[in-house]
């Protein structure tokens, strides 16, 4: 009884102090919004060594990398790598820099469940926790209901 007037006490605080951002993701691109500012991001980067150039926008003479390609090569750059600055950059877009980390809700996510072997939820949740999310919650078929706190 204690422990659930506890968790209740957290969970007001965390939503009094940390902005909510809802990200609707697909392979082709996710969206994302919070407090009333959306941004799309195409679901690809480009490198240069092992160098971010561009997140979502075309860089011609860069190598491209397509985070969620059906022709996934073992050979190329770490995908979760890559997928953890993708989504470092579009969080900043989206909400800032800043001390304090968005609790986050992810949408739709079966949209990404051939694309990932059927893994899409434990990729977001561990790209979730290395970009130090607070708090994570999935949204989008009975499976990938749940909330994960960091």
């Amino acid at each position: 009884m204690a422990n659930d007037f506890l968790k209740a006490i957290e969970d007001l605080i965390l939503k009094a102090v940390l902005p909510q951002l809802d990200v609707t993701v697909s392979p082709e691109k996710w969206v994302f919004v919070s407090k009333g500012k959306r941004v799309e991001v195409a679901t690809f980067i480009y490198l240069k060594d092992d160098r971010v150039v561009s997140v979502g926008k075309e860089a011609p003479g860069f190598k491209r990398v397509d985070l969620f390609a059906a022709d996934i090569m073992v050979t190329g750059p770490d995908r979760q790598e890559c997928l953890v600055a993708f989504f470092r950059y579009s969080v900043a877009m989206t909400v800032g820099v800043g001390f304090l980390k968005p609790r986050v809700r992810f949408l739709n996510i079966k949209s990404l469940q051939t694309c990932t072997g059927g893994y899409a939820k434990t990729i977001l949740q561990q790209m979730a926790h290395e970009a130090y999310m607070t708090k994570v919650e999935f949204v989008g078929f009975e499976k990938d209901k749940g909330t994960v706190n960091f």
